[in-house]
């Protein structure tokens, strides 16, 4: 599993991908050995974690894979973390036989969708560079098989599971030998979409440029709303690299592009919405865009494909959408406390301050559930507060797993 870093628990910008909920109903899985409780799962939209790709959140329940490659189940409502097998004696080794063993590195989160597990990644281990696959299994985890194989994705940056669609986010970076032998550098990054009834795969088009890099995706109605960044051509590599080490804020906001487009899924037909530049303070929530050139934030609204001045502090950060309400923060730059503060009837109002030196940051906002990542004796934790607490101002939080 991905290592986050302190500067990353301290400046993430997650977006949120939040859309109508779907028909819940309780699963419930064979025996287990009689010490345990068996698992229990409700089917809900999750949303992965864009931080590390292994975890993925609901309301109720948390899945993410350990440093070994077995996957958990937390139940949000008590913190219970339970292993997600229900194999009597089972000792988690085997893949074969075990439902909860997958695998670590380049690999998704597995996923509950439409009364079936999703999973992204190689479970061979051949080739795992070059070769991912989509495995399909029962929603326990048995049955496993290959359903889909990527051709020319090296890395899923970001997986979302809607109607009946996988939509994705790549990124290739290497040229492979027919021996399998890394020939060259090569950065690519696109978006792609599975229909989960026929297997059949379509490929959007690549991002142009230098470094390029699909940030965020948002389905809806039949349509990917996703952000891309990139490079102009302008730029030699050794321009970037010494920008990078240096004085990168003042080049990328010369350099730096950012493209808001639409891929209409039954045309194979995308679209550019928005093109922003000069900037790097750009979020994506919702399929909307937050950003500030200088002059204030502001939102382009995916939908009408109007702009609006919001009347937000500039250093405003990580922007999520729940039902018609913006959630932010930004930095008091008279106490240097971090504020939480909400965004709704177009009002701003702040709801919780916090002091600390390493403040919470918000992960994902799913209904009632808001999922935050914050430091403890040193260490990056997990956890989840209930949204009514963080609107009334009250600091909140049950821990869900600690040392990621």
């Amino acid at each position: 599993m991905r290592k986050i870093t302190k500067k990353q628990w301290m400046i993430i910008v997650p977006a949120l991908l939040v859309v109508a909920a779907a028909l819940v109903f309780w699963l419930t899985r064979g025996k287990k050995e009689p010490e345990e409780k068996k698992p229990e799962l409700t089917e809900e939209l999750f949303y992965q974690d864009n931080t590390a790709p292994t975890t993925n959140y609901s309301e109720h329940s948390v899945l993410y894979l350990d440093n070994s490659g077995l996957l958990h189940l937390i139940d949000t409502a008590s913190g219970k973390d339970m292993i997600y097998c229900d194999r009597p004696n089972c000792t988690h080794q085997d893949r074969s036989s075990c439902p909860a063993a997958f695998c670590t590195g380049n690999c998704n989160g597995p996923v509950l969708f439409n009364n079936h597990l999703y999973f992204i990644g190689n479970l061979t281990g051949e080739n795992y560079l070059q070769e991912q696959y989509l495995y399909e299994m029962d929603a326990n985890g048995a049955n496993r098989k290959k359903v889909v194989a990527f051709s020319n994705v090296q890395d899923v940056q970001q997986a979302l599971y809607r109607d009946n669609y996988l939509i994705c986010a790549y990124r290739n970076h290497s040229v492979f030998s027919e021996e399998g032998q890394i020939i060259d550098d090569k950065e690519e990054a696109g978006i792609l979409v599975v229909n989960l009834e026929t297997y059949k795969v379509q490929m959007g088009e690549m991002v142009p440029g230098q470094l390029p890099d699909v940030g965020y995706i948002h389905y809806e109605d039949g349509s990917v709303y996703y952000l891309r960044t990139y490079i102009d051509d302008q730029c030699t590599e050794l321009e970037i690299s010494e920008a990078i080490a240096g004085d990168y804020e003042n080049f990328y906001r010369d350099h730096l592009i950012f493209e808001l487009f639409r891929y209409d899924i039954a045309d194979n037909r995308q679209t550019l919405l928005k093109q922003i530049r000069g900037t790097i303070s750009v979020a994506f929530a919702d399929g909307d865009v937050y950003y500030n050139a200088g002059e204030g934030f502001r939102v382009y609204d995916h939908r009408t494909g109007e702009e609006q001045k919001l009347l937000i502090a500039d250093n405003a950060v990580a922007f999520h959408k729940s039902g018609d309400a913006v959630y932010y923060s930004y930095t008091d730059v008279n106490t240097k406390d971090t504020v939480y503060a909400c965004l709704e009837h177009g009002a701003s109002r702040d709801m919780l301050r916090l002091a600390s030196p390493d403040p919470m940051a918000i992960l994902r906002i799913c209904g009632e559930s808001v999922y935050v990542c914050y430091m403890e004796g040193g260490h990056g934790c997990i956890g989840v507060m209930k949204l009514e607490d963080i609107r009334r101002g009250r600091y909140k939080v049950q821990k869900l797993r600690g040392g990621v």
